[in-house]
């Protein structure tokens, strides 16, 4: 609705967690109550910035740690977790990120009837966890899955062949080694181009940014298929 008052909860401000602050801000439709958690001392100077540029934003209130607002909140957004290491993979920083995971869910006490949305990697075992104990049913914890890897995708493509082509692929499964690529779309694009298998540089650069280059599958597809992957 409207004007309404909406409490958003953010775990961690990396990266992400300062982008979706920053987004939240630019919103004029709905009001947000945005509730900040991350014990970390090296983002204090990230939340000054932040804290100061919400006065440009009046209708909103921007808040840190505060506990009580995490169990009465609509949203919650679990960015919280070590980083990736460049050329390693994902599932590194599995044991690490599941413990910070636990620790932030196993006394959660939700008032509302909240969404979880986890970005934290590799999303698609934290987003299990973040399931399990939070205690919220499976179709309220969303992880963004293979989302990234299939703009990443479409970008490199559009870079190869020629932005004024229309591309439209898809990637599902983990956000990790076991992608699949779904060819869908691509208008007026010469099959030569484009080859569409596991060796395609494009596809490895793509689906493996910043992470190592995975062993993959592509699977050449006739119809557009999305898909949500959660808990």
């Amino acid at each position: 609705m409207k004007g309404a008052t909406l409490k958003i909860t953010i775990f961690g401000l990396g990266n992400i967690g300062r982008t979706i602050v920053h987004q939240l801000l630019q919103n004029n439709i709905y009001n947000f109550i945005i509730n900040v958690i991350d014990p970390g001392e090296t983002v204090y100077g990230t939340w000054l910035d932040l804290k100061h540029a919400a006065e440009l934003h009046p209708r909103h209130q921007l808040i840190r740690d505060c506990k009580n607002t995490f169990n009465q909140s609509d949203f919650i957004f679990h960015c919280a977790g070590q980083g990736v290491k460049k050329g390693a993979s994902r599932l590194a920083v599995v044991e690490e990120n599941k413990k910070i995971t636990i620790e932030i869910f196993k006394d959660f006490k939700p008032i509302n009837d909240p969404k979880i949305i986890v970005l934290s990697n590799p999303v698609d075992i934290i987003s299990y966890y973040t399931w399990k104990y939070s205690g919220l049913s499976p179709d309220k914890v969303i992880g963004t899955g293979t989302l990234l890897d299939t703009l990443r995708l479409n970008f490199f493509l559009k870079e190869k062949i020629g932005h004024q082509h229309k591309v439209k692929n898809y990637t599902l499964g983990e956000h990790g080694n076991s992608i699949v690529w779904l060819n869908s779309e691509m208008a007026s694009c010469p099959s030569t181009n484009i080859n569409s298998t596991t060796s395609n540089p494009i596809f490895a650069k793509s689906c493996s940014y910043s992470t190592s280059k995975p062993k993959m599958k592509s699977t050449p597809s006739s119809h557009t298929t999305t898909t949500t992957n959660a808990a």
